[in-house]
Order: C-alpha cells, then structure tokens, then sequence
C-alpha cells in the first residue's frame, strides 16, 4: 500500500515538474521575442544615411537562403578634410525588404581621396565578394584584391584572401617594391570577421 502512494507521488512529482519546466521555456521563449525582436525589413534605398550617396551595388544570395541579397558602397557627399569618407552596408533579403546584418563598414575599403579614385568595384562569386581597388600615376600602378567569404557554421564573414600586383619604382611603405604580386591567406593573417577589418592597418604583403 504505502509502496503505491509513493509511486503515485513520484508520479505527480515528476509530471508537475515537467509541466513547470514546459511554461517556464514558453515565458523565456516569449521574453526573447519581446526583447529581441525580428529586424524589420526595409527597402535597400532607406539604409543610405543623409549625406551619403550610392557609389556601387551587387546583389546575390550571400547567405544561401534563395532570397537576393545586397552589397552597397557608399561615399559620403561632402569631403572630410583631404578625402571622402566611405562606408560598406551588408544587407540580407527577407520577406517585404532588407536588413542589415551588422554595423556599416568605415575601414573594409580605402576612403575616396580629393586627388584620385582607387576603388575599381565590387563582384560576387558563390558565398565570397571581391573588392578591387587600384591606381596609376607617372609610370606607377597598383591592384589590390580583398575577398571575403560567408562561413555557414558561424554565418558571419571573413577575409579570405589579399592579393597586392605593383608595377613601377615604388619606395613607400606598405607598398611592396616593383614589379610583385602577393597573395596572402588566412595561414598568413588569421581569422579576421569582416566587420574588424581594416584596410588601413593591414599589411598587403609578408
């Protein structure tokens, strides 16, 4: 008898526990939701903030849902001292619009100088885009090659691959001297998130 009880007991125990730990993970689920909301989707056009004007644009599956996605540079209107400043916007498609998957890129490209434009544009390629930038000046010339891909195990992006070609006497750091190509990989620099790249503080060659 007394054995029968506390079956019965252990049994209502357990189911009462259950049935705690069920609503408790309704109300979490519920208090994420509310404090986390979805980013609510918007035209591409509405994430250029005042100031700024369209430089260039890709769209492309960036991160293999099957929903378009963008890849906006823009240049800031108005020089700021000797350059202007330019920014990278990483936008993913969704139902209604876009959002974007993180802060805009100040660093990802060198900022439009007042003497001369070096960004020669954007293309993509499966999960990866390119950045090519370049110049030519009195015998002088440059290209510089950045490619990021998306990683699916941590959807987020990284730098891929560098490739700096120079041909011509230069003599300045952080160019390389005449007539070279590197190519960097991430045996060479690690893992660098797009977002905390920065073209300025990177070196393009060993």
């Amino acid at each position: 008898m007394l054995h029968r009880i506390l079956y019965k007991f252990i049994n209502l125990l357990i189911l009462k526990t259950l049935k705690t730990i069920f609503y408790l993970s309704v109300l979490l689920i519920c208090f994420w939701q509310c404090t986390n909301p979805e980013p609510k989707a918007r035209s591409w056009q509405s994430f250029i903030p005042e100031g700024y004007t369209l430089r260039d644009s890709v769209r492309g599956d960036l991160n293999l849902d099957s929903i378009p996605d963008f890849l906006l540079v823009l240049d800031s209107i108005d020089n700021v001292g000797s350059h202007y400043h330019r920014l990278l916007f990483l936008l993913y498609g969704q139902k209604g619009g876009y959002w974007q998957t993180g802060p805009e890129s100040k660093t990802v490209t060198y900022n439009k100088g007042i003497s001369g434009e070096t960004y020669k544009g954007i293309t993509l390629s499966g999960q990866s885009f390119t950045i090519r930038q370049g110049g030519d000046s009195s015998g002088l010339s440059w290209q510089y090659d950045i490619r990021f891909r998306y990683d699916s195990a941590t959807t987020n992006w990284f730098l891929d691959r560098t490739k700096f070609e120079s041909t011509g006497p230069w003599d300045t750091l952080p160019l390389p001297v005449s007539g070279v190509s590197h190519i960097l990989s991430p045996a060479d620099f690690g893992r660098i998130p797009l977002f905390s790249f920065n073209i300025y503080h990177f070196q393009p060659h060993p």
